[in-house]
């Protein structure tokens, strides 16, 4: 007897424009997620074409590191443009990647008995003894032994 409500047209159809507006409600909200989703898609790959960083007048990556520090003079790091001729000699020395301490640790020898080629670290970068690769001028330390680090 009390289901007699289910049978009403008018118990139907309210419940159908209720069902129906739900959807689009539903509807709507996931277009506005969907819509707010991409925006934000959009703000985050601005960002990251940037890179995180303020930009110059001329369009160039502002770097406040180089604001603090540089020009020094002298450098902080030589800037050599080729191979300076030195008096490095692998002499005694193991097979393998030198640092060249005559040139500040810019340039690196690969030593085979003999020397067998010079290289040359791009600049704001040297030698690392340890690691044998060139690395950030503030992470070296030229010409220290490997067991002081």
């Amino acid at each position: 007897m009390l289901l007699w409500f289910r049978y009403c047209p008018t118990f139907f159809a309210r419940r159908q424009s209720s069902l129906v507006s739900t959807q689009r409600y539903k509807r709507r909200q996931s277009h506005e997620m969907l819509r707010v989703s991409l925006i934000l898609t959009a703000a985050l790959l601005a960002e990251l074409t940037r890179a995180g960083h303020f930009l110059n007048a001329d369009g160039t990556p502002h770097d406040p590191y180089h604001d603090l520090h540089l020009p020094h003079d002298p450098p902080l790091y030589p800037t050599l443009d080729r191979v300076p001729d030195t008096a490095f000699s692998c002499e005694g020395r193991d097979w393998g990647l030198h640092a060249d301490t005559e040139a500040y640790c810019q340039a690196f020898h690969l030593c085979q008995d003999h020397l067998v080629r010079s290289f040359l670290c791009p600049n704001g970068t040297l030698f690392h003894q340890q690691f044998k690769v060139c690395d950030q001028f503030y992470n070296v330390r030229c010409g220290v032994s490997l067991e002081d680090l």
